[in-house]
């Protein structure tokens, strides 16, 4: 799990793509510490719900969540602000 999410903000950080740094500006910390609770709270779930789903539709909702979070930190990261 730790080497996949390496390689997951590997790739978003070596993506290249101008329009990603050009538009809009970096968000406040409140939309930051929504988007921190909310990935938080998914992660809980799945763990919390591990005996009735099994263990691979949990890594994979963790594993989905790792990338989106990857990609948007990627995102603001290269915003102005």
């Amino acid at each position: 799990m730790l080497v996949l999410a390496g390689l997951l903000v590997v790739v978003a950080l070596r993506r290249r793509d101008p329009v990603i740094g050009s538009v809009g500006r970096a968000p406040g910390p409140w939309p930051v510490l929504g988007l921190s609770l909310a990935a938080g709270a998914v992660f809980w779930l799945a763990a919390a719900g591990l005996d009735a789903l099994g263990a691979w539709p949990v890594t994979v909702v963790n594993v989905v969540v790792y990338a989106v979070v990857c990609v948007l930190a990627t995102r603001w990261s290269r915003r102005t602000g």
